[in-house]
């Protein structure tokens, strides 16, 4: 699709490492397709949940973030992504 700015919203990988894998995951596609990337600007780490989704993509826009696409860790969170 063209995609060139992608945030991310997950878990926190600090605590769970089935996030901390989807997480490194998806850092070793965006480097491998040389996507830039900047976890302090364009990652969240939210619960999962719909509102937590929710509330990770509006935070991202109002700080002005600029990106093509959000990818959401987990289902209930895209459901909330797409609804900001």
């Amino acid at each position: 699709l063209g995609h060139r700015h992608i945030a991310i919203i997950g878990g926190d990988c600090r605590v769970s490492d089935i996030s901390r894998l989807r997480y490194e995951g998806c850092m070793q596609a965006l480097q491998q397709l040389g996507l830039p990337f900047d976890p302090e600007q364009d990652f969240r780490d939210v619960r999962y949940s719909y509102q937590d989704g929710y509330q990770a993509v509006q935070e991202l826009l109002d700080a002005g973030r600029q990106f093509t696409a959000v990818f959401a860790m987990a289902d209930v969170m895209a459901i909330g992504a797409i609804r900001a």
